[in-house]
């Protein structure tokens, strides 16, 4: 590609923090409370302050209902869309990765990972090999995950989730349990690109669900899963009122060039309207 755009990637873009283990102990639920959020305090106090006001975001919603039919579509790897910049064209090709310039010189970069793939790992692949490193007496991420979002929960599910959790919740939980979910749910927040340093917003349509943020350096990350593909489509150099505006677009357009729906799609932002259809 003729201009590097990081873009770090395992589907759901978890970069889980070194040595962030921890050993729940005590003789009541409270004292196993009292210890989670000690740890997370801990953890807390080893990042960056940037990185610490981050982690008390609470999880926002991209507002998609005012977007209007008015941009021209853009198709790459195997989605199409609209920007407000107009209509993209692919300049490198990868096919499960491309590059795309602008009319303006705005780029971006997409990569996609289909669900279908050998090396797709969903979200209890991730955690069943976050378990592989408990501490003895530890409680198994993959079993409060489940108790909490149900059998076969989602990368989307899971990671709204994980987003809508703060440090403050950890000593407020009422069960242990409760604290030791809250606690994963921090460390995997702390770890991932999107929340690092930045508010994180959700969206949900017919055609795709997924996150976006944008950090003050004006990096812009979008990722996004359709009925079986996993998207992370990247922009750099954005203000931060045109890069919600470019997001909010792109989330309330895209959609797999098969236009097949999410399964039981509930979503209240229908986007059966765009390009005139």
């Amino acid at each position: 590609m003729n201009k590097t755009i990081t873009v770090t990637i395992s589907v759901i873009i978890l970069v889980v923090v070194a040595g962030a283990g921890w050993y729940f102990f005590g003789n009541s639920s409270q004292s196993q409370i009292d210890a989670a959020a000690a740890e997370i305090q801990q953890i807390m106090q080893e990042r960056s302050e940037e990185n610490q006001r981050a982690l008390h975001y609470e999880l926002k919603e991209l507002d998609l209902s005012t977007v209007q039919d008015e941009y021209p579509r853009t198709e790459a790897v195997g989605i199409f869309f609209a920007t407000p910049w107009g209509a993209g064209e692919v300049t490198d090709d990868r096919e499960t990765a491309a590059m795309l310039e602008f009319p303006n010189g705005q780029e971006m970069v997409i990569m996609s990972s289909s669900r279908d793939a050998d090396d797709y790992e969903t979200s209890q692949d991730f955690l069943m090999e976050m378990d592989e490193d408990q501490l003895p007496g530890q409680a198994s991420s993959l079993e409060l995950f489940t108790d909490k979002l149900g059998e076969g929960f989602s990368e989307y599910e899971m990671m709204k989730y994980v987003f809508s959790v703060t440090p403050d919740d950890v000593a407020a939980a009422a069960t242990s349990e409760e604290a030791q979910l809250r606690a994963y749910a921090i460390i995997l927040k702390a770890g991932n690109m999107l929340s690092s340093t930045a508010q994180v917003y959700h969206f949900q349509t017919d055609y795709a669900e997924g996150f976006w943020s944008s950090s003050p350096q004006g990096e812009s990350l979008l990722q996004v899963w359709t009925h079986n593909n996993w998207y992370g489509l990247s922009m750099q150099d954005l203000d931060s009122g045109n890069a919600q505006e470019v997001a909010e677009v792109i989330a309330a357009t895209l959609r797999p060039i098969d236009g097949a729906k999410l399964p039981e799609a509930e979503s209240d932002n229908s986007t059966d309207n765009y390009f005139g259809e």
